[in-house]
């Protein structure tokens, strides 16, 4: 994904990542799963280890958990959305993979700082209430 807005939820994670082929395997696997159930088992399989070492080891080396890096990938996509289109924050949370919309809400203030709804206005200069 390009950085054409200016903004990343995972500044340089694909940089560390790219370093350790178990931990790249396991983003792969899981980038083109973004908008669905990843579970780490699953990530931990497609980069040929069990749960526990591949979250161990991707903690180690990545320096964060793989389900937070999992985390700012998915916010990173929703923010690129919104960028993009003018889709519902309730059909971007389920775009994201998010369960419910105030689940997207709280990880994307999380990560971002600001509410899908405040973001998008930031974007378009618009208020947010």
């Amino acid at each position: 994904m390009s950085d054409d807005h200016g903004f990343r939820a995972a500044p340089h994670l694909r940089e560390r990542i790219a370093y350790f082929p178990a931990a790249k395997r396991a983003m792969h696997y899981a980038e083109a799963r973004l908008g669905g159930t990843v579970r780490l088992a699953d990530a931990a399989a497609a980069a040929g280890m069990n749960a526990s070492a591949f979250s161990r080891y991707f903690t180690l080396k990545v320096g964060i958990p793989f389900s937070h890096a999992l985390r700012a990938l998915r916010i990173e996509r929703a923010v690129d959305r919104l960028y993009r289109s003018d889709v519902s924050i309730s059909t971007l949370s389920e775009i994201a993979g998010y369960s419910s919309p105030n689940a997207f809400a709280r990880a994307f203030k999380n990560v971002t700082g600001r509410t899908p709804t405040e973001f998008r206005a930031s974007i378009c200069g618009a208020p947010t209430e």
